[in-house]
C-alpha cells in the first residue's frame, strides 16, 4: 500500500516516513536509512520528528557498519534535544566498531546524565536502565577496568537478569579473584627474594598451579 501511495503521491513526506518505519521493522537497513534521511532533510519537518528519524537512521546505519554517517545523524539529533539520552547512547554505540573505548565510555556516561525522550518518541525503555550500563560494562572490560565493569553489569542485572549478564558477572568475579591471587603471590615472591629466602622461593613455585 505504501508503494502504491508513493506512486500516486511521490512528494508526500508522510509516506517517506512510513516507508522508513516499515523497512526498519523488516530489518531492511539500507532502505530504512534512505527514507529516514530523505524525510529528515525536509525543511518543514517538526524537530521531534526530525530527532526520531535521525536517531533511527543512525541505528540502521550502525547495522550497515556505517559508523561515520551514524555519528553525523546522532550529533545532529542531540543538537535538537540535548536533554534526551537516545543520541548520546547512539554515539557510544557508534564507537564500538572502532574499539575506541574511551569515547564509548564518555558518551555512555553522558547518556546516563540525560532523560528519556517525551512519549511522542518511539523509544526502547531499556536504553536508560539496561543498555547504558551494559555498554559501559563492555567498554570497561576492554580497558581491563574489571571492578568498574562488574559494577555496571550488576546494575544491568537488577533491571534485566539475562543469562549473558549473569555469565559476564561470574566471569568478571573470577577474573578479579584470580588477579588478586596473582598479585598476592607476586608480593610474597618479591618479599622472599628481597630477604634472600631462595629455598622458600623455590618451595613457593611448587605450591602454584
Amino acid at each position: 500500500l505504501l508503494n502504491f501511495m508513493l506512486i500516486e503521491e511521490p512528494n508526500n513526506k508522510r509516506v517517506w516516513l512510513y516507508l522508513g518505519h516499515q523497512h526498519f521493522a523488516e530489518g531492511n537497513w539500507p532502505k530504512a536509512a534512505e527514507w529516514y534521511l530523505k524525510f529528515s532533510e525536509c525543511a518543514d519537518v517538526t524537530p521531534i520528528e526530525k530527532y526520531q528519524t535521525l536517531t533511527y537512521a543512525a541505528r540502521a546505519l550502525r547495522n550497515l557498519g556505517d559508523s561515520r554517517q551514524a555519528i553525523q545523524c546522532d550529533l545532529t539529533a542531540l543538537e535538537l534535544y540535548p536533554e534526551w539520552l537516545d543520541a548520546y547512547l547512539g554515539m557510544a554505540l557508534n564507537y564500538i566498531p572502532a574499539a575506541n573505548w574511551d569515547k564509548v565510555i564518555y558518551w555512555a556516561q553522558q547518556a546516563r546524565t540525560k532523560r528519556a525522550p517525551d512519549r511522542l518518541i518511539f523509544v526502547n525503555p531499556l536504553d536508560a536502565t539496561f543498555n547504558v550500563p551494559v555498554t559501559l560494562g563492555q567498554a570497561y572490560i576492554h580497558k581491563q577496568q574489571l571492578q568498574e565493569g562488574l559494577r555496571e553489569y550488576e546494575l544491568a542485572q537488577k533491571v534485566r537478569p539475562t543469562d549473558d549478564v549473569a555469565h559476564n558477572i561470574m566471569a568478571l568475579k573470577d577474573a578479579i579473584r584470580r588477579g588478586d591471587i596473582v598479585r598476592g603471590v607476586k608480593a610474597i615472591a618479591l618479599s622472599l627474594l628481597e630477604d634472600k629466602e631462595l629455598v622458600k622461593l623455590r618451595e613457593l613455585t611448587k605450591l602454584l598451579p
